[in-house]
């Protein structure tokens, strides 16, 4: 840690020292302050009762969504790896102060999860399908606090597409040339989301309320000591929502770490589905999110951003395209698709989708039961 990194962290203890102490907040738990560290964003206490993880919010309608979605996963069996909020003497769940709001659990030791890692990997994603199994028919909060975000993956498409194209005149000729064929990938990754079953996922998930944790990565969450138990405890960002979106986000961030090995990335499908199935239309869309130019989109943004030397541009390109090249042959092997073609399937027959993931038994969709 650099000399300036540490003096950082020392002012910012000692200031969250003094504020606990102005607003007498660990009062409302009872508890005294024998040692305090700062942890990333958080603050880890040693107290008489033990170790516990100290968090400060702003949002006050997101704290309390998060604190009833723990609670509803905890309700219904999913009780592994999840950061309950600890009640203060007076049975409240978080304390407001004029500095923020206050929030407590219990410290969970181990190790950052690790991308690099299929053991890690692994755990984690068979988490996620235990949190999707519980988070369903999660009873509404308070309107004031609920969180919906159903349409996630495609706003996130035309979002991303909208900045590039709003930026285009900012761009240099390298990342403007690039952009004449990578729009034409993002066009069509929407035209497949279109014909995927997609708004089928949407009405299921408001009839189903189910939860989404929306950041689900290994670098969020902890491999606890001993027994090697993934524990997830980043749930700020947490909604209502279309559950693929999840596994989305999670392939997106941890599949380059292996160079979208067909292997790695089966096991990690797999490892998913065997507790919680996917149906025909959740995994139509994951080929379709899956398909969406990210990591092209990710270097215009840090151009934007001022991230990214403009004499660095051609190498950073270079490295995307092998990712692509990759990527695609992920997608056409698991999948069995190539590129912009496989949208054009349509749904004519709905059992042609059978034939584009090799040995993958899904799950009935909503259709199925109608037919029947």
């Amino acid at each position: 840690m650099s000399r300036k990194s540490k003096s950082y962290k020392e002012n910012a203890v000692r200031m969250m020292v003094e504020f606990l102490e102005k607003d007498q907040v660990f009062q409302e738990w009872d508890l005294r302050i024998k040692k305090i560290k700062k942890v990333g964003h958080d603050y880890k206490i040693k107290t008489q009762r033990g170790e516990k993880l100290l968090k400060v919010g702003f949002e006050e309608d997101r704290i309390l969504f998060m604190h009833l979605a723990l609670e509803h996963l905890v309700r219904h069996g999913c009780f592994r790896g999840i950061p309950r909020f600890i009640p203060t003497k007076y049975g409240d769940y978080y304390v407001k102060t004029d500095l923020g709001i206050y929030y407590l659990t219990d410290w969970i030791e181990g190790k950052e999860g690790k991308t690099k890692e299929l053991k890690h990997v692994l755990s984690f994603v068979k988490l996620l399908a235990e949190i999707h199994l519980a988070g369903v028919n999660f009873q509404p909060v308070p309107y004031w606090a609920s969180g919906e975000r159903y349409d996630d993956i495609s706003c996130h498409m035309a979002e991303k597409i909208n900045k590039v194209n709003e930026n285009l005149d900012k761009l240099p000729g390298e990342l403007r040339d690039a952009w004449l064929s990578y729009e034409t990938i993002a066009q069509e990754a929407q035209n497949l989301l279109k014909v995927s079953g997609y708004h089928i996922l949407q009405e299921t998930a408001q009839t189903n309320m189910t939860l989404c944790h929306r950041r689900f990565v290994p670098r969020n969450g902890i491999i606890t000591k001993g027994k090697g138990t993934a524990s997830m405890l980043c749930w700020e960002h947490c909604a209502y929502g279309v559950q693929v979106g999840d596994l989305i986000y999670f392939l997106g961030k941890v599949m380059p770490s292996f160079d979208w090995n067909y292997n790695a990335g089966e096991q990690i499908i797999k490892a998913y589905h065997l507790i919680r199935p996917l149906s025909r239309e959740e995994l139509m869309t994951l080929g379709a999110a899956l398909m969406f130019p990210a990591a092209f989109i990710k270097v215009v943004e840090k151009f934007i951003k001022g991230k990214l030397e403009q004499e660095k541009i051609n190498s950073k390109l270079k490295k995307v395209k092998i990712q692509d090249e990759r990527k695609n042959s992920f997608l056409e092997e698991f999948f069995g698709i190539a590129g912009c073609a496989f949208w054009q399937l349509g749904e004519e027959d709905p059992q042609i989708w059978d034939m584009h993931v090799p040995g993958f038994v899904y799950k009935k969709s909503m259709d199925d039961d109608e037919e029947e």
